[in-house]
């Protein structure tokens, strides 16, 4: 098998620059918010939900493209293990960037969220783990296939910022007309992405990245103990926090159907 690397990674220009658009992407959606939904009760919070919508559903797309090229022939193939742990792409290239860019201006973001404590600590010190690998494979440019194949469970962010805009702007819970259709709709659509691309990928994760350890030895021994373990347990904890998510998701989901089943009577057949 003819393993194709690309290990050019991106310009310290392109890294100002995708600095520079994150940085406006987030003021953008701020002033969106200030122009035109005004009357929302947090302001920052519904920016930070437009700006998902776009950013995360762009970095999905990075994923799957990285997690596409570099996923391999097969399991027990060496050439294969060979493109997972040390393959790179533009594309994963950018999205590491992307991701460890927009994490570094969001903890101080998250903080200041009127939140409990506990909640905000949780998510910036993941933020923060999430950085610290990232980061390692930016300077040793491996692991970008499995840092990749782990985002893909960024798609559950924008899926669920819409859910979140809707109850915002009081379109969910309009008596006529399309809209409480639509929220019933992507809050399924957002119970189904995290339990495919969560509760099901992540420790799918963690059993692929273990086989790939204990098949090919001789291609791990470049990588670190950091990338053998610490990967793994970042990838765990994302996983434990995304098990507790679930519980209210799956309670408010029920909550929605049930509650829409009841406000709808059933009509007797002809």
């Amino acid at each position: 098998m003819d393993v194709a690397m690309d290990m050019e990674g991106l310009s310290v220009a392109e890294v100002v620059m995708t600095t520079a658009l994150v940085v406006a992407g987030r003021a953008t959606a701020v002033f969106f918010v200030k122009k035109c939904l005004s009357h929302t009760d947090d302001l920052y919070a519904t920016a930070d939900n437009v700006y998902s919508i776009f950013f995360h559903s762009y970095i999905f797309w990075l994923a799957t493209d990285v997690s596409i090229h570099l996923r391999g022939a097969s399991i027990d193939d060496a050439d294969s293990a060979q493109l997972r742990l040390h393959g790179t792409t533009r594309s994963s290239n950018l999205y590491l960037w992307l991701f460890v860019i927009d994490n570094t201006v969001h903890i101080p973001l998250q903080l200041s969220k009127d939140v409990p404590f506990a909640k905000r600590a949780t998510v910036a010190a993941h933020h923060l783990v999430s950085n610290i690998c990232y980061l390692g494979g930016l300077w040793t440019q491996r692991m970008h296939f499995w840092g990749c194949l782990a985002g893909l469970c960024e798609i559950t962010n924008p899926l669920l910022s819409v859910v979140f805009m809707l109850k915002e702007l009081n379109l969910a819970q309009q008596p006529e007309g399309p809209w409480p259709r639509v929220f019933e709709g992507f809050s399924l659509l957002t119970w189904v992405s995290f339990l495919l691309f969560r509760i099901l990928l992540l420790p799918s994760w963690i059993l692929l990245f273990s086989l790939d350890i204990k098949l090919h030895p001789h291609v791990s021994e470049t990588t670190t103990l950091v990338e053998r373990v610490g990967y793994p347990l970042t990838v765990l904890a994302v996983l434990l926090m995304s098990i507790l998510w679930m519980v209210p998701l799956t309670k408010g989901l029920v909550k929605i159907f049930h509650g829409a089943s009841r406000a709808v009577p059933l009509r007797k057949s002809q």
